[in-house]
């Protein structure tokens, strides 16, 4: 396939340069099983401190972008804003290229995501005060709110583009400059920004991309002039991102790391509307998504019915799964043949062991595209962002589901529930120890009640 050079290049100080790095990936279609690109570049240490170089003189106290108003600052974000709007389909097509995520359904909600973030952002830029006090004894004290400096974000590959605006807009509305890592999985989006960040008015290396692998990114967890970085992905690699951060500069760690969601139906909910939001969530982004909700309590009075239910609407969901460029298209294939493997392997060994039954679907439809859509499969703590896996269990209190909800080797990302009591909700979810919690539905994200962005 033939790509815009830029596509395989950096961006670093406002310019698509070559990388000094011998090493390149290949990423394929995971529709086709296509090639897309074996030169995908590796930022190696010389790019990293190159890139980093850059920032640092784009952050001295007498550069353009320190110097500039915060009305002006506003601007540049809103613009960057705009500019993704305006280029929301290309952008999606270049992850969808290596993702398979269809437009309407996933690519559409993401960039939107990514676009309410940098409004939202833009909008603290000359809100983000500090405090004074009184001089009651001699002295006056304010305290001054300053940004960091060089902050790095290291994004994953199955919701790239609103990973920008949750790590890029609040760094950059605070006045630090950024450095963008994206998967190596889904690279074209992150590279095609360079040509947005130009567009918008950002100087020279405040915005800056760098495309690579692992070893990419513990160049910038390690470095000693990052000053802080933001790190989505799996545990083990949060763990050596925490460490790498601890052993260079001590530098601050944002960590947003896998796990997969809860849903509770009580027996008073509507369950109809139960299993059309469970499934609908289950599926999105073929279920390679940390809210996707794979473990399922539903309490006693109703399992029976939900499970019947909830197995007849999975299967309904096969008539829409196929080619992410087709019209009407909303599950796509997993990311690429390892996922697709590793979600195999867990309904093998989960049926050999006795962990599982597959109730509908679990084999490939097509030649290249993978349908993996199963049920009652044990969940383990390793198996985040996989596919369309999900585990249901009974409850018969209260108390007895919040055990469950609050284990310890699961990361919960969001929990749905579905009840019509009101009462019952509140009391139940001030004791969940969840990230977001939605009633009824799929709580989407919304960046004034953020959990992610904190410190």
């Amino acid at each position: 396939m033939q790509l815009e050079p830029h596509l395989t290049q950096l961006f670093i100080n406002n310019k698509y340069v070559d990388c000094h790095n011998s090493k390149f990936i290949a990423v394929y279609n995971p529709a086709t099983g296509d090639l897309i690109s074996d030169r995908i570049p590796v930022a190696g240490n010389k790019d990293v401190d190159e890139a980093v170089a850059c920032a640092s003189e784009a952050f001295k106290p007498n550069s353009p972008w320190r110097q500039m108003t915060h009305t002006e600052r506003r601007e540049i974000l809103l613009k960057f804003a705009d500019l993704l709007e305006a280029n929301q389909e290309r952008l999606a097509y270049l992850t969808r290229l290596t993702l398979g995520a269809p437009y309407l359904p996933f690519g559409k909600s993401e960039i939107g995501t990514a676009i309410g973030c940098f409004r939202y952002y833009a909008g603290w830029v000359d809100k983000h005060a500090g405090q004074s006090f009184p001089a009651d004894d001699g002295f006056y004290k304010i305290v001054r709110n300053e940004p960091l400096g060089v902050v790095a974000g290291i994004i994953p590959w199955n919701g790239p583009l609103a990973s920008v605006g949750l790590k890029a807009a609040p760094a950059l509305a605070t006045g630090n400059v950024f450095i963008l890592k994206p998967s190596e999985k889904t690279p074209f989006m992150a590279a095609e920004l360079g040509k947005l960040v130009l567009e918008a008015g950002f100087p020279p290396g405040v915005f800056q991309v760098l495309t690579g692998d692992g070893s990419t990114g513990a160049a910038l967890a390690s470095h000693m002039r990052v000053a802080k970085v933001s790190f989505t992905g799996s545990i083990p690699t949060g763990k050596m991102v925490q460490v790498l951060a601890a052993q260079s500069n001590l530098k601050r760690v944002t960590l947003e790391l896998g796990g997969k969601s809860p849903a509770v139906v009580f027996d008073d909910a509507n369950l109809e509307n139960a299993v059309k939001w469970a499934v609908n969530a289950l599926v999105t982004n073929s279920g390679q998504i940390c809210f996707a909700p794979t473990r399922v309590f539903v309490q006693s009075k109703i399992y029976d019915k939900f499970v019947a239910a909830y197995v007849e609407r999975l299967k309904a969901k096969k008539e829409v799964l196929g080619d992410p460029e087709a019209p009407g298209t909303e599950i796509g294939p997993v990311v690429d043949k390892a996922q697709y493997d590793r979600i195999m392997g867990i309904i093998s060994s989960a049926q050999e062991n006795n962990d599982g039954k597959v109730l509908t679907g679990g084999q490939r439809v097509g030649e290249k595209a993978s349908d993996v859509v199963a049920g009652r499969i044990e969940m383990r703590p390793e198996l985040t962002e996989v596919g369309i896996l999900y585990r249901t269990h009974r409850f018969r209190r209260d108390r007895q589901n919040i055990l469950h909800l609050q284990r310890r080797d699961l990361w919960t990302g969001r929990c749905y529930q579905q009840v019509r009591h009101r009462g019952r909700d509140p009391r139940v979810s001030q004791r969940q120890q969840v990230r977001t919690h939605g009633r009824g539905l799929h709580p989407g994200y919304q960046p004034r009640a953020s959990f992610e962005l904190a410190d």
